[in-house]
């Protein structure tokens, strides 16, 4: 099969610089010895239903593809210092609450344990705990990083939720004149 080179000297169907052995080439002559021999007989519907489950998963290849290239993975950086800020925000929220177990009220505690869950689920997302883990899988860095963003987002929201207890309960106590 004569190869189209561009003027940069690269094969002009896949881009890659002559010289270089194509998978192009093997794919087709496997697609030939694949080829029953001339005058035999086949079955015509069978070839047909081959072809059809090939072109369907060729099409489920593309579309992933595509997905893949629609969603540029996170850099790994970023995926490590979201994990960093979610425990931050985890270990202030839990320190406050823990501290001021009777000022806080039962949503902050009920957030702070769902943050918590989440960051065990975490920790199950690349295998070993994420804070330790120094290579994450392209696979697992978006999921990752959505974890993460949502462990910090219900710290804070435990947080906030112990302060606006705590400021009721001493709104509460200044109002009714009892000291603390």
């Amino acid at each position: 099969m004569p190869e189209r080179t561009s003027a940069g000297g690269a094969c002009a169907l896949c881009r890659v610089p002559d010289g270089r052995r194509h998978g192009r080439d093997r794919l087709a002559a496997a697609a030939l010895a694949a080829l029953p021999a001339a005058g035999v007989k086949t079955d015509l519907f069978a070839q047909l239903s081959s072809l059809r489950d090939a072109n369907s998963g060729l099409d489920a290849a593309i579309a992933a593809a595509r997905e893949r290239a629609a969603r540029p993975i996170p850099p790994l950086e970023h995926v490590h210092h979201a994990i960093d800020d979610a425990d931050r925000h985890l270990a202030v929220a839990h320190d406050v609450i823990a501290c001021h177990r009777g000022w806080s009220g039962a949503g902050a505690r009920t957030r702070l344990a769902e943050s918590e869950r989440v960051r065990v689920d975490l920790d199950r997302c690349p295998g070993r705990p994420a804070a330790t883990v120094t290579v994450i899988g392209e696979d697992h860095r978006e999921p990752a990083m959505v974890m993460a963003r949502r462990v910090a987002h219900l710290a804070a929201g435990a947080l906030q939720l112990a302060r606006a207890t705590s400021t009721r309960r001493d709104r509460r106590t200044a109002d009714s004149g009892v000291a603390t």
